[in-house]
């Protein structure tokens, strides 16, 4: 019967371990998925400030409408 208590209790150790390993890796995954939804925000808004300044650089160029 002790034996079979030793048993489990090395268990439980190692699954106490396995658990906190992974909490160590979801936790890191949150943080770059947090960080990548920023950079993303961030790309973004880059884009549609070039896609902008773009179109009206295109409007700029157009000719007068007296042409």
């Amino acid at each position: 019967m002790e034996q079979r208590i030793i048993e489990l209790e090395t268990k439980v150790a190692f699954l106490e371990d396995v658990v906190q390993q992974l909490n160590m890796v979801v936790a890191d995954q949150t943080r770059a998925y947090a960080e990548l939804v920023d950079t993303v925000a961030v790309l973004k808004e880059q884009v549609r400030t070039a896609t902008a300044s773009l179109l009206n650089e295109a409007d700029d160029n157009s000719p007068p409408p007296h042409y």
